[in-house]
């Protein structure tokens, strides 16, 4: 019985091991919408509408994904975005949506106008130093919304997760490009030459896990000690509100925040929330006429003596289309 033929696709050996996603889109013009990489048993897809009929229509055939040496090797396949697709995974996934949908949302409104006004105000007085200013508004909005903290810039808890962020990127640029081609090295001691990611991915779990404890033992001791942020006993934080509504400890809630269940990894977040932050400044330092529309719908919408709210989001339709190519571009992970 003979099969049917695989979409064409390009030789393992040029497998691209950094922005890969950049690399199948310039496949995608060579071979078509379909990809197959034989080596690897992958299939890419560059059309959007077969993604969304297959991905979205058919989740519960395609949302399965392989589990990869690297992310075994760093203790992802704890995370929520590398589980298998089972129960476990659905009801993160619910817990997740019930949490952050469009209405659950607007609980986080004040924090997040306190925090962006903090952050316009450093801007103003200290322009040059706006990528620092960036990575504090990304953490502290992170924070603020999931335990209810307020980070400094000072904060060794923001200078931990700076530092942890920038050791995962060059481990990326060394080490794991390596371990996905010649999987066996997993066995090999970190003194074995090219071995030397693996002291890296040891020290960066430990970070991790810091990133996790120290936040949710934070969050424990406002609980206990009554001074529980935005909020107060209803509050905005969603560590503390699933805490007080939820007492049981073997409620999904609890397991979710706790740090040995790795389902809230932050950092991550926290890169996304900054990329875009630096991908809005540069696009309208590149294109001025662009800013200079966006600035004329806001003055005449709203004027110049407030900031915008998202109440008057419908009203600013230039500005939603600014909005939505920035999240669209150079996006600091493959989020598929």
């Amino acid at each position: 019985k003979l099969a049917l033929p695989y979409p064409p696709g390009p030789k393992s050996a040029n497998l691209p091991t950094l922005d890969a996603w950049i690399r199948y889109q310039e496949w995608g013009t060579e071979y078509g919408d379909f990809i197959y990489i034989r080596a690897k048993n992958m299939l890419i897809t560059n059309s959007a509408q077969v993604a969304v009929d297959l991905l979205d229509k058919r989740a519960r055939i395609y949302s399965d994904r392989e589990t990869t040496v690297s992310a075994q090797l760093l203790s992802f396949v704890l995370l929520s975005c590398f589980k298998r697709y089972a129960d476990r995974w659905r009801k993160n996934r619910r817990f997740f949506h019930q949490s952050f949908n469009q209405t659950a949302c607007t609980r986080f409104y004040p924090m997040q106008y306190a925090k962006i006004n903090d952050f316009l105000h450093k801007l103003t007085v200290a322009p040059e130093q706006f990528t620092q200013h960036t990575m504090i508004l990304s953490q502290s909005l992170m924070y603020a919304s999931l335990y209810g903290l307020d980070i400094s810039s000072g904060d060794p808890l923001l200078q931990k997760a700076s530092a942890t962020m920038h050791t995962f990127g060059q481990m990326m640029y060394t080490g794991f490009p390596i371990l996905e081609r010649f999987p066996w090295l997993r066995f090999m001691p970190s003194s074995f030459p090219g071995c030397g990611f693996k002291q890296a991915a040891k020290d960066f779990i430990q970070n991790l896990n810091d990133l996790n404890e120290i936040p949710f033992d934070r969050a424990m001791n406002n609980l206990t000690m009554g001074t529980v942020g935005f909020g107060g006993n209803d509050p905005t934080c969603l560590c503390m509100h699933v805490l007080i509504k939820q007492t049981s400890t073997s409620c999904l809630g609890y397991c979710m925040f706790h740090p040995n269940t790795y389902d809230f990894r932050n950092s991550f977040t926290v890169k996304q929330t900054m990329s875009a932050i630096s991908s809005f400044l540069l696009v309208m330092t590149l294109y001025p006429k662009v800013q200079a529309k966006a600035q004329a719908e806001i003055d005449r919408v709203i004027g110049r003596d407030r900031l915008p709210t998202f109440e008057d989001r419908r009203s600013l339709p230039y500005i939603e289309a600014i909005y939505r190519e920035v999240m669209r571009l150079h996006p600091p992970l493959p989020l598929g």
